[in-house]
């Protein structure tokens, strides 16, 4: 992708190279991703007006303009500018921003297994004491997240600094074998792991922090398949605003072979909330 910026009739152009640096590092551009630009420092100009301004995002590969996207303009301040993203602190396995936030939420994926069948896994939000349960925490089959795909949810508003983001995993069996399992009422939860629970189920990743070398229980791919797209040279490649969230879900003893921290595997990103 690129972005070409027209403003009073000059173009401006804003590469894949840009795109990737501006994202950390990162080799794809991904949902709830955001790209913030800094005319001033990119290009020595501040936008003037909104109405002269043209933005279009252009598929490199066929030459095709992209027919939505979502477009907003801010003024440059320290609080908002791509140099200050929001600040948080980890208390316990809880991300707790610095300032005025919005929250994303990106399952990168899930895989646990119970001898020769496919677990369910699902998962919910508590952002202070509210609870979100975009995809029906509690049914194992109607909310099942680990379906190989990945799951955006993005907070439906702001929160205050200081507001602590929880993150809830849920791992799901069969409760015998002469069930129907497309049914969610043929499943019983196995273990909860809550992230402010400081549970030893639980790891948080940091920019910078190692890769995790350990591999997939029963052929399942090891925790480094899930986030390759967030590591470089053996070390997690992230903005300052993110953290991605490693759930354990299945073996109670961690010291053994079966604890692969890939049951579950979140990205959170915190941004500061928009102006008033």
């Amino acid at each position: 992708m690129k972005i070409n910026v027209d403003v009073g009739g000059t173009s401006h152009v804003y590469s894949s190279a840009n795109i990737s640096e501006n994202l950390g590092g990162k080799n794809s551009w991904e949902l709830a991703d955001i790209i913030k630009i800094n005319t001033s420092k990119e290009w020595g100009f501040s936008v003037p007006d909104e109405d002269e301004l043209v933005v279009k995002l252009i598929n490199m590969d066929s030459r095709e303009v992209i027919p939505k996207c979502r477009i907003s303009l801010s003024p440059e301040s320290a609080g908002n500018s791509p140099e200050h993203p929001i600040d948080y602190c980890v208390a316990g396995n809880s991300v707790v921003p610095n300032d005025n936030f919005i929250s994303s939420f990106t399952v990168l994926g899930a895989s646990i297994n119970s001898s020769n069948y496919v677990q369910m896994v699902t998962t919910q939000f508590k952002i202070g004491n509210d609870t979100f349960n975009p995809w029906n925490y509690s049914l194992a089959v109607t909310g099942n997240v680990n379906d190989g795909k990945t799951h955006l949810w993005i907070l439906p508003k702001t929160y205050t600094a200081g507001t602590p983001v929880t993150i809830i995993g849920q791992s799901w069996l069969h409760k015998n074998t002469s069930l129907n399992y497309s049914l969610d009422s043929s499943w019983t939860s196995q273990r909860v792991v809550n992230s402010t629970s400081n549970s030893p189920n639980l790891k948080v990743l940091k920019n910078g922090a190692d890769v995790p070398k350990i591999p997939g229980s029963e052929a399942q791919p090891p925790v480094e398949e899930f986030i390759k797209d967030y590591a470089k040279n053996g070390k997690i490649v992230l903005g300052e605003n993110e953290a991605i969230f490693l759930f354990e879900l299945g073996v109670t003893n961690l010291s053994s072979s079966g604890a692969d921290f890939q049951d579950l595997v979140v990205l959170l990103k915190v941004d500061s909330a928009p102006a008033s």
